[in-house]
């Protein structure tokens, strides 16, 4: 009888001690702007595997794609806001990490003043993380991707010399792509010359832009 209860008790103080673990591990929620399948994605989810792999202490990871690389319409796009702020609600994760310009932008507002208690890590943005809305945020943390203005600059200079290059600049219409476009206008490099612009998620648009665009154009980035 003595021996069934020692294995018994044993049961239970493990049983127990995994309970407590289950509780007390840190809830890791990621949020991704992209596609599964991206490109950013895929490098994102590698390096956080990274990370969790040298992490000694167990943790939970929970990992959410809004698929807005695949360009969804407004209403669209507030569902999707609406799952993920659901899968907050529902989950109340200890750290929330919010990957890309657009779903920064969409979620700022709402996470910063819903969740005083959690940390939220916006990454892979290229602007400070109060310019899309987090206000009042101790628990906030990110980290800012920068654009190589100077490596295009010094790329240009290899090709061309010191002389002008006359610039085109076309890309997607998302947010992130506006901002980065008003970057670039703010502080483009000395030896480019900023020409026309298109942002469009319109394939005919391009093909329309590119076609009429000048002798004097060099490049188009």
């Amino acid at each position: 009888v003595a021996k069934f209860y020692w294995v018994g008790l044993f049961l239970l103080m493990f049983l127990l001690f995994l309970g407590e673990i289950r509780v007390t591990q840190p809830h890791i929620l990621i949020i991704s702007s992209q596609t599964k399948d991206s490109l950013q994605t895929r490098y994102l989810n590698q390096g956080i595997d990274e990370a969790i792999a040298k992490n000694r202490l167990p943790v939970s990871v929970l990992r959410h794609y809004m698929d807005l690389d695949t360009l969804p319409s407004r209403s669209q796009m507030q569902r999707k806001v609406e799952e993920v702020l659901t899968l907050v609600r529902h989950k109340s994760p200890d750290v929330v990490i919010v990957a890309g310009h657009d779903a920064n932008n969409l979620l700022a507002t709402q996470l910063s003043t819903d969740n005083p208690n959690m940390w939220i890590v916006p990454v892979a943005i290229a602007i400070n993380p109060e310019e899309f809305g987090y206000t009042n945020k101790p628990r906030l943390v990110g980290v800012i991707r920068r654009l190589p203005f100077v490596g295009i600059a010094d790329f240009i200079k290899t090709i061309d010399g010191n002389k002008a290059t006359h610039a085109a600049i076309i890309g997607g219409d998302t947010y992130g792509n506006k901002r980065r476009v008003d970057s670039f206008k703010d502080s483009p490099p000395g030896n480019i010359q900023l020409g026309d612009m298109l942002l469009s998620n319109c394939w005919d648009e391009w093909q329309t832009f590119i076609s009429k665009q000048k002798k004097s154009t060099d490049m188009l980035l």
